[in-house]
């Protein structure tokens, strides 16, 4: 399983055993980011401003590939997304003191013709993470080689 991003160039295409590109493993991530690319048909961009701003502990230092994923879904470019990395700040948007060291929060808006309209993901520490590598495994040990993403292995009812 390739479980980080700006690598995807590097996997190979045909490979002689089980390939899963993931740029995210936690489930309700991407379930949000799945709901994202229906609401992205549903609130057009010329009706609605649309903004993204993420959330994660002080030492990530680049944009998340889940946030450039986001912003790609929602067809905006990545020099549009807002990074908090301040704790002081993050605590104020509700990250919980004891996950400041550990959290991944991205909340997209949608708002114009008079409405603001919210989807939010916040994970708190690292165990879903686990939760999902350990559902993707699972399915994919039965498997034939190949390659395949996590949005794949979504859209086949498979996690």
């Amino acid at each position: 399983i390739e479980a980080s991003t700006g690598n995807t160039h590097r996997l190979p295409k045909n490979p002689h055993f089980c390939l899963v590109e993931a740029c995210n493993l936690a489930l309700p991530v991407l379930k949000t980011v799945k709901l994202l690319q229906a609401a992205a048909q549903i609130f057009d961009s010329s009706d609605y401003q649309v903004t993204l701003v993420e959330s994660h502990q002080a030492t990530k230092t680049s944009v998340p590939g889940t946030a450039r994923w986001i912003a790609q879904v929602l067809g905006f470019s990545e020099d549009r997304i807002v990074s908090v990395r301040n704790p002081e700040t993050q605590s104020l948007m509700g990250v919980p003191p004891e996950h400041l060291g550990g959290h991944a929060c991205h909340w997209v808006r949608f708002e114009g013709e008079g409405a603001t309209v919210q989807v939010q993901c916040q994970v708190w520490g690292r165990e879903l993470y686990a939760l999902g590598l350990a559902k993707i495994l699972n399915h994919i040990v039965s498997q034939k080689p190949g390659y395949t993403t996590v949005a794949q292995l979504m859209d086949q009812g498979v996690i």
